[in-house]
């Protein structure tokens, strides 16, 4: 039969509450990894949506950096970063195509 939850269990909860990101929860989590994925984890500005959701731009930043630091402490982490990782891979592909192309465009324009 499992232990009771006491007086002091519940302080000991709420304490680490007003530590953690109380206003954030699993669907804010995962909307979290989607930004990361989409623009890289470095482009909290860009992550609007979660704005959207009533997030200011410093929350995302206080959240972002507690989440890099403690990561490993998530369940199945090693998924989530390898999303992050896949996604930012895909961004510096497009990035490094856009780049031959205004190159090429470049070239084209300074031979007329």
């Amino acid at each position: 039969m499992p232990e009771e939850f006491t007086a002091k269990d519940q302080a000991q909860k709420d304490g680490l509450l007003k530590k953690g990101f109380a206003n954030w929860n699993k669907r804010d989590f995962f909307k979290f990894i989607n930004m990361c994925e989409l623009y890289g984890r470095e482009s909290l500005d860009h992550f609007t949506d979660l704005i959207v959701i009533g997030k200011t731009i410093d929350e995302i930043k206080q959240y972002s950096a507690a989440f890099w630091k403690n990561y490993t402490k998530i369940e199945n982490y090693k998924k989530y970063i390898e999303r992050i990782e896949k996604g930012e891979a895909e961004i510096t592909k497009r990035n490094s195509i856009d780049k031959a192309i205004e190159d090429k465009f470049a070239q084209l324009i300074e031979k007329f």
